[in-house]
């Protein structure tokens, strides 16, 4: 991704124990949380106007939140924000 200004990616995923929103945006820490959203730094860095390539295990995140939390299902990614993606791959 390529992106100049702030932006926000949402994972909206079913889990075993509801609906999660795994969020990731350009800082530097994660907020992580126990309610539906959990929240995941990518770097500041990460809106420098460069390519980034960003690789992902969605069940490690929540799994680091919300331990015993599993994804059933990715009901949608988005993105938002003024920027550029490529080939995004959902793997299982």
């Amino acid at each position: 991704m390529k992106y100049r200004e702030t932006y926000i990616v949402v994972v909206k995923v079913k889990t075993t124990v509801g609906t999660r929103y795994l969020r990731y945006e350009a800082k530097n820490t994660d907020g992580l949380g126990t309610g539906n959203t959990i929240y995941f730094g990518l770097n500041s860095s990460s809106k420098d106007g460069q390519w980034h390539t960003y690789v992902r295990d969605l069940q490690a995140d929540l799994t680091l939140a919300q331990p015993g939390a599993n994804i059933l299902s990715v009901s949608y990614i988005m993105f938002r924000g003024s920027g550029r993606v490529d080939n995004i791959k959902l793997k299982n």
